[in-house]
């Protein structure tokens, strides 16, 4: 299968750039994968706000989550407080409200057995993974003996 191994290599080349700063910060003080985290974490919040409240898929991910959990749910307030974003939450927020009326004219009470995971907090998992194992890919790399 050429273009699996294609696509791969584009991965490891994507993972490898993102993953860099992890690798630069495993001398600092503390834990470099949250440093790296909590800096990605605040780029996501405000890519979000700027471009990516309008995208359909991720109105529908937020939407089946019930909007975000209330770690992400208050780095987006900051974030959205921090570079006058607060219109384009509130919008986000009217468009989840306008979603649960709808529901709620459209057949009464619409509980959900388990919701969605916060589409922030999946995406912060599916970057830990991903560094997490280039991190390790390059350290066996430099272990002694290889």
């Amino acid at each position: 299968m050429p273009g699996f191994r294609l696509r791969r290599r584009r991965d490891r080349a994507a993972t490898a750039h993102l993953a860099y700063p992890v690798l630069d910060g495993l001398a600092g003080r503390g834990c470099a994968f949250c440093r790296h985290e909590a800096r990605r974490e605040g780029d996501a919040a405000w890519s979000f706000l700027y471009e990516g409240k309008h995208a359909s898929e991720v109105r529908a991910g937020l939407r089946a989550a019930g909007g975000f959990c209330g770690r992400h749910a208050d780095l987006v307030l900051q974030t959205a407080l921090r570079h006058d974003l607060t219109a384009g939450l509130a919008e986000v927020y009217e468009h989840l409200i306008a979603a649960d009326i709808a529901g709620l004219r459209g057949g009464g009470r619409r509980w959900r057995s388990a919701p969605a995971p916060c589409p922030l907090c999946l995406r912060r998992a599916e970057a830990e993974a991903r560094m997490a194992r280039f991190v390790g890919e390059r350290l066996g790399a430099r272990a002694p003996g290889r």
